[in-house]
């Protein structure tokens, strides 16, 4: 998966299986790979929101989410990490 280009990676906080959200995005700082992550939660505990920025999230959106602030993040996180990815904007006229 990560060795594609992927704009943005979405990471559910409670992410259930073999590996938690938190443990996947600091699995994946220590990896060459610049890809902004995002963790999606429905905890509103300004604990779990740092907790996520100290594993290596860019930003923490609680559910349910205002997804028109969740799109802005996206659209301004991939141009600048990605600058030879197509902008969403070119994406959605495709």
């Amino acid at each position: 998966m990560l060795r594609q280009a992927n704009p943005v990676l979405l990471i559910d906080l409670n992410l259930r299986g073999q590996i938690m959200g938190l443990a996947l995005a600091k699995g994946i700082r220590v990896l060459p790979c610049a890809t902004p992550i995002v963790i999606w939660s429905g905890s509103a505990n300004p604990r779990d929101r740092q907790r996520a920025l100290d594993a290596g999230a860019n930003a923490y959106f609680g559910k349910p989410s205002d997804f028109g602030a969740m799109h802005e993040l996206i659209a301004t996180l991939a141009p600048y990490l990605f600058p030879n990815y197509p902008h969403l904007s070119e994406l959605a006229e495709a």
